[in-house]
């Protein structure tokens, strides 16, 4: 009898350790609550961010942020991309970032809006992917527009496909 409740007592601190593993890896270490952001590089800054939430997961490598807007600035303060979604994953070893949600798009630098439900940033590699199954709509201030499924836009090369369910119109500039 002594053996069972000794195993069973190990046996429950092992549950109870693992729990607690668990739960730490849940629970944000830090939240911030209506938080504005800016990233400086060098004099000036670059990146712009205003969000109702933001939690730092340590553990995970990993932060969260709720009904987001931003703004990206070039080298010489002028304006280039701005945006909004209802939330994000940033994983802070790699920088790649998950988006999700009304994502609304403007490009000042290529004269575009993208609106998308779900975006993935590969920081590495420099590439934008839309789920297979999500429709991803980009439109251009001269009115030509592109929509299809699969999208997968490279940035170094300033091309983009989409795997299906393509269609659009491309107007002439004449």
């Amino acid at each position: 009898l002594v053996g069972v409740v000794t195993a069973m007592a190990c046996s429950l601190d092992y549950d109870d350790a693992q729990l607690a593993e668990a739960l730490d890896e849940e629970v944000a270490g830090t939240v911030v609550r209506n938080a504005h952001v800016t990233v400086v590089r060098g004099d000036t800054p670059s990146f712009i961010v205003g969000t109702e939430y933001i939690a730092h997961f340590p553990r995970r490598n990993e932060q969260r942020l709720e009904e987001i807007a931003f703004r990206e600035y070039n080298s010489a303060g002028e304006l280039i991309t701005e945006g909004s979604a209802d939330r994000a994953r940033i994983f802070t070893r790699s920088d790649d970032v998950e988006i999700e949600g009304s994502i609304r798009l403007r490009s000042h630098l290529h004269e575009a809006r993208v609106e998308a439900e779900y975006l993935y940033h590969h920081h590495a590699d420099r590439r934008l992917t839309a789920r297979e199954t999500d429709v991803v709509r980009i439109e251009r201030d001269e009115g030509s527009w592109i929509s299809g499924r699969g999208l997968t836009v490279d940035l170094r090369r300033n091309e983009l496909e989409f795997s299906s369910n393509v269609e659009g119109e491309i107007l002439d500039d004449e």
